[in-house]
């Protein structure tokens, strides 16, 4: 086997690394000036309450399979957490 895949390698996997940080760093930048707007205008638009409601929805159901899992896998676990 080549020596060469190694710098191979390592390039491909820092330019996804900083791909992902970008981008990253460019999703945190937006919801900063999102609440930033939200703040100098003093409350939510209709559009902003509705990604916050589905937002919440979303989460809702994350958090319902999550403890059905936790059911199945760990069934005392609501009595230590509750």
């Amino acid at each position: 086997m080549d020596p060469l895949w190694i710098p191979i390698v390592a390039i491909v996997g820092g330019l996804g690394i900083a791909a992902y940080a970008i981008r990253d760093d460019a999703r945190k930048r937006e919801l900063k000036a999102r609440l930033s707007e939200l703040d100098a205008r003093g409350g939510l638009s209709g559009e902003d309450a509705e990604h916050f409601a589905s937002t919440v929805d979303r989460l809702e159901k994350r958090l319902k399979t999550l403890e059905a899992i936790l059911d199945d896998e760990a069934p005392g676990w609501r009595r230590k957490y509750e």
